[in-house]
């Protein structure tokens, strides 16, 4: 039905879109010549004013010239349907409607829906086998949504809240993605988590800042359902409570009552609910916030109640495991997990919930009998490192590593003192330790962390030589250009351009001597987009490297690019630092070529041979070109009324 309705409002399209790129354009109507046409001879013998005559003409061939561009990118949905992609078919279909929003609303609506439909094809990433930690897909059908709501949200609130609820409720189990945020957790029951819901979430949040009633709104419909992603909850309840405190609570006592309903509530949906109350509780599960008011009394009573009631459940389960066999074999229901937790919140319990202290006590003691000795002592060491220093740490974790014989176990107690030497910003003690990692391919990706991450904190001081330093040391091309290239801009900030220049010069250069790859492709890519500012030329010289190895089937495949994925025996972490999705890199130095030179631009698409990247490249083209005709329009239109 739906394509049988955007077909009628494409009818007579004929011009096939690669055509249109490569011939229409390259004459009059080429964005960036004069598309004015001379007076005619006969309107002088007329005697028609010519100034006037002029700008009427001009105005016209630019309308000609908007109408083609715009029957171009309606002619771009048939080239999308042959592309077998879903992906790509959800990206062009979204590109589409946004540039054709002031042109053709009804159509734009139907693309976007359309866009969003699609995504119901896209199959869920599964993440590798063995892999602890992972950065996850920009192909997944969760982020495909994500980014249609945010495109959607900003034209029309009521048609991304419509997309949204059009999601079914129920989730098939094929379809739920696996995850593992941390050690402890990766057996522990999940929310069932709708698609429906995570979608109201993720609204949720983009109405936050201009509407945060709406945007509670939508919170209170995903909780209709439980709670579907603890940590989005609590990331917008935090931010909510910056604007307004009081709704903010009142969506925190719903949400806790929405887990309260379960017997025993799910400990992976209530424990994350306490970084809300307070950001310096060390429960296991933890959303880390900039910054955090003082914890409210309230908050946290009613919190605790509920926690501790739901602890008292499950240390009945784990002393008597048949009562609920499937809970008792979990890792936050078994003794020494509880009795951590336990632990960890008493003396919250004695501040803000009196009348449950003796309880928490004694559950305490229930457990110990329970435990054996050396689980008791583990318990006891685990609280006590609670209040060790940075350095104490670091220097328990490498105390560990000298004891073990195994090298994998080495090297993950190693990861563990220096990414906490990172954490805390100190990164020579994290360098020194780099070369004791006896695996060679970690060794240089935790290089690269090390010096990534200094450079970034060298950047945000505002110390620009440690920063080059830093990112001199990277190994990863895409990390460095990203880098280099945030050094550029803060040099460009600065009124340096010469210098910025020739640090990009120098990252292209390095970048250029690499083997051709695909990795070496997404870095010139990066790279020329920081260029265009400062040498136009060379922007364009560095895209054209660029286009060879994007001419690979492969180009459009899911890769990590600038982000890390670490995975030591028992220890993961996965860090996103830059964009992941080629299409997107695409668009965004497309649109910015195409304002700095539109002919070239449209000279280099010429070479772009993958079909999915091809079409990408020439929406992006396309919709940039329509966007500086309308500027052009609206001038014309200034002179005529001045």
């Amino acid at each position: 039905m739906a394509e049988s309705r955007l077909r009628q409002l494409l009818k007579g399209a004929s011009m096939g879109l690669l055509a249109f790129l490569l011939i229409g354009v390259e004459g009059s109507l080429l964005l960036g010549q004069d598309a004015s046409p001379r007076p005619a001879k006969e309107q002088e013998k007329a005697g028609a004013r010519p100034k006037r005559s002029e700008q009427e003409e001009e105005r016209e061939a630019l309308e000609q010239e908007i109408q083609q561009v715009v029957q171009l990118l309606r002619q771009a949905y048939d080239l999308a349907q042959d592309i077998n992609d879903p992906v790509v078919r959800v990206h062009s279909y979204a590109a589409i409607a946004e540039a054709l929003w002031e042109q053709d609303q009804p159509l734009a609506r139907q693309l976007f829906r359309m866009a969003f439909e699609e995504t119901k094809r896209v199959p869920v990433p599964e993440q590798p086998k063995g892999v602890r930690a992972w950065i996850g897909g920009t192909r997944a059908p969760d982020e495909l949504r994500r980014e249609l709501l945010a495109k959607v949200s900003k034209l029309d609130p009521s048609l991304a809240m419509e997309l949204a609820k059009s999601l079914e409720v129920k989730k098939s189990e094929a379809e739920e993605p696996k995850h593992e945020e941390s050690q402890e957790a990766h057996r522990m029951p999940r929310p069932a988590g709708s698609e429906r819901a995570r979608a109201l979430m993720h609204l949720a949040h983009l109405l936050l800042e201009k509407d945060p009633k709406s945007a509670a709104e939508a919170v209170m419909a995903a909780l209709s359902e439980g709670v579907a992603d603890p940590f989005a909850l609590v990331r917008f309840l935090i931010e909510l409570r910056s604007k307004d405190s009081a709704l903010a609570d009142q969506l925190f006592t719903h949400a806790l009552g929405v887990v309260a309903r379960n017997v025993p509530p799910s400990l992976y949906e209530l424990i994350p609910l306490g970084s809300y109350v307070a950001q310096d509780w060390r429960l296991p599960l933890r959303f880390i916030a900039k910054s955090a008011p003082p914890v409210n009394p309230l908050n946290a009573a009613q919190y605790l109640r509920v926690l501790v009631e739901a602890l008292a459940q499950y240390v009945e389960i784990a002393l008597n495991p048949m009562l609920a066999p499937g809970f008792a074999q979990t890792d936050f229901t078994n003794p020494r997990a509880l009795a951590q937790i336990l632990t960890v919140i008493r003396p919250h319990v004695h501040q803000y919930l009196p009348d449950r202290a003796a309880l928490i006590d004694g559950l305490l003691n229930q457990l110990a009998i329970k435990l054996p000795a050396q689980a008791q002592a583990e318990v006891e060491a685990a609280e006590a490192k609670q209040a060790l220093s940075v350095e104490e740490r670091i220097a328990d974790f490498l105390r560990q590593a000298e004891r073990t014989k195994d090298a994998e176990e080495r090297d993950a107690f190693l990861f563990r003192a220096i990414s906490e030497a990172v954490f805390a910003n100190k990164f020579e003690i994290a360098a020194d330790l780099i070369p004791r990692l006896s695996d060679v391919k970690q060794r240089v990706e935790t290089s690269d962390f090390v010096h990534y991450r200094w450079a970034e904190h060298a950047l945000e001081k505002g110390d620009l030589e440690t920063a080059r330093r830093s990112a001199g040391e990277l190994n990863n091309p895409e990390r460095l250009a990203h880098v280099f290239s945030r050094l550029a801009r803060k040099l460009e900030e600065r009124e340096e351009k010469e210098a910025a220049l020739a640090l990009l010069q120098e990252a292209e250069a390095r970048i250029r001597r690499l083997p051709a790859s695909i990795e070496k492709a997404r870095a010139l890519v990066v790279i020329a987009e920081a260029l265009l500012p400062l040498d136009v030329d060379r922007a364009f010289e560095a895209f054209a490297q660029s286009i060879g190895p994007l001419n690979q089937p492969e180009a459009v495949a899911e890769r990590p690019g600038a982000n890390f994925q670490f995975n030591f025996k028992d220890v993961g972490l996965a860090i996103g630092v830059a964009e992941g999705d080629i299409m997107r890199m695409l668009e965004r130095v497309i649109t910015a070529l195409t304002s700095a030179d539109p002919a070239r631009t449209l000279m280099l698409l010429s070479g772009l041979e993958n079909p999915s990247l091809r079409l990408i490249a020439q929406i992006a083209y396309a919709r940039r070109h329509l966007e500086l005709l309308k500027e052009k329009k609206a001038k014309l239109a200034e002179r005529r009324s001045g």
